[in-house]
C-alpha cells in the first residue's frame, strides 16, 4: 500500500492560539488553489488504478471545510483508505448523514477538542455518533497549560463509552516557557496519569517521540511508498523535502494524468528523519 499526506488547504475556522499555524494564517491561506473537488477524485482514482491500495492521509488546515468535502469523502471511500484529523465542528446532523453513506471500515478520524471553541457536551455527542457506526475513531486534546483544567472530566467522559482518548503534548512558547519541557510533575500527572486504562490503552500514542532517527545516507523509500501532496497538487518525497523551497525535489504534480512516483528506493540526504523513519530501507 502507498501512502499519501494530503494537505488539502490551509484554512480553518478556528484560530488556536497555540495551532502551529497561529502566526502564519494571513501567509498560509493565499497559498490554496481551489481545484473542483471531482479533478482530486479523479487524480486518486488514476494513483489507485496505477498501484492498487492507497491510503490517504487528509491534513489541513481544518479538512470539514473544504468545499464539497461531504462529496469528496464519499467518492474517495469507494477505493481508498482515507484517515483525517479534524475540529469536529459538523453539526450532529451533518455527521451523521456522512458516515452513514461511507464504509466505514476504511475510514479513521482524529477529532480533536478545543474547549476554547467547543462545548464538551457537543462534542461527546458528536462522538457517539462515530462511535454508532463503528467509525475507527479517536479524540485528540492539546495539553495546553491554559486548558489542562477541564482535562479529567473530558477523559473520563470519553473513557466511560469507551472512546479512545489522546493527550497530544503542547510544545511551543507559552508565558516565556519552553513546552513540553516546562510541564511541572502535577500537570504531567494530569495529562497521563488520570486512570490506569488510558496508559494502557493510549501508550503509544501519548508518547510522541522528541527525538528523530539517523536517516544520512540511508535508503529511503519515501517517494516510492509515501509521499506529500500539497494543496495545487505537486508532490515531494517527504516532510523535509515538502518545506524546501524552489522545488529541487518535486516528483511532479498528481494532477497530472502522467504523474507517476519512484520506481525504486533513494539515498536520504538529510541528517534526522521526520517521517518516524519507517521508510527507511531495512529499519522498523
Amino acid at each position: 500500500m502507498i501512502e499519501f499526506d494530503w494537505l488539502i488547504h490551509y484554512r480553518c475556522n478556528y484560530k488556536c492560539y497555540y495551532c502551529f499555524f497561529a502566526e502564519h494564517w494571513d501567509y498560509v491561506e493565499k497559498k490554496n488553489v481551489r481545484i473542483p473537488y471531482m479533478q482530486w477524485v479523479d487524480a486518486w482514482k488514476r494513483l489507485h488504478k496505477k498501484y492498487g491500495d492507497i491510503k490517504i492521509i487528509i491534513t489541513g488546515g481544518e479538512p470539514m471545510i473544504f468545499p464539497n468535502f461531504h462529496e469528496l469523502l464519499v467518492e474517495l471511500n469507494k477505493f481508498a483508505e482515507v484517515s483525517f484529523d479534524t475540529n469536529l465542528s459538523y453539526s450532529k446532523e451533518k455527521l451523521e448523514k456522512l458516515v452513514s453513506e461511507l464504509d466505514c471500515s476504511k475510514i479513521f478520524i482524529g477529532a480533536s477538542f478545543h474547549p476554547i471553541f467547543a462545548e464538551l457536551n457537543d462534542f461527546f455527542e458528536k462522538m457517539m455518533v462515530l462511535k454508532k457506526y463503528n467509525v475507527n475513531s479517536r479524540v485528540h486534546y492539546v495539553t495546553h497549560p491554559s486548558q489542562l483544567s477541564l482535562m479529567p472530566k473530558a477523559k473520563e467522559l470519553f473513557l466511560s463509552k469507551d472512546i479512545r482518548f489522546t493527550p497530544i503534548p503542547f510544545r511551543g512558547i507559552f508565558k516565556g516557557k519552553k513546552y513540553p519541557a516546562a510541564f511541572t510533575k502535577e500537570e504531567e500527572e494530569i495529562i497521563y496519569g488520570v486512570t490506569k486504562n488510558i496508559a494502557e490503552i493510549d501508550q503509544k500514542w501519548a508518547d510522541i517521540q522528541v527525538e528523530q532517527a539517523d536517516s544520512k545516507d540511508k535508503l529511503c523509500r519515501a517517494g516510492q511508498q509515501y509521499a506529500r501532496v500539497d494543496c495545487d497538487g505537486s508532490v515531494y518525497p517527504c516532510a523535509h523535502d515538502f518545506k524546501e523551497t524552489g522545488g529541487n525535489y518535486l516528483l511532479g504534480n498528481i494532477l497530472d494524468e502522467k504523474f507517476s512516483m519512484r520506481t525504486e528506493p533513494m539515498i536520504c540526504r538529510h541528517d534526522k528523519c521526520p517521517c518516524e523513519f519507517r521508510w527507511i530501507v531495512n529499519e522498523k
